[in-house]
């Protein structure tokens, strides 16, 4: 799996309640980079990237420790896409 479908499905998997430490509300995820990086286990650089990508197709708005998840999904589409 790639490095997007793995962060998409982690973000749906926090969203949906299983990660029950952190915050949600209204579709936000308050997590920090680092965080979603160490839970994947790649770099926070890789993680800024992805959500970057994520952001420009309209998927997910990022601020500070925060995550809104803007289309639910497309996010599905890519949590579900083969690499």
């Amino acid at each position: 799996r790639s490095i997007s479908q793995r962060l998409a499905q982690r973000l749906l998997f926090i969203l949906e309640g299983y990660g029950n430490h952190i915050l949600i509300q209204d579709r936000q995820i308050h997590i920090s980079q680092e965080q979603l990086a160490n839970m994947l286990t790649t770099s926070r650089q890789t993680i800024n990237h992805e959500l970057s990508l994520l952001e420009k197709q309209k998927i997910i708005k990022i601020a500070f420790r925060k995550i809104e998840i803007l289309d639910i999904e497309k996010l599905k589409v890519v949590a579900k896409a083969q690499s």
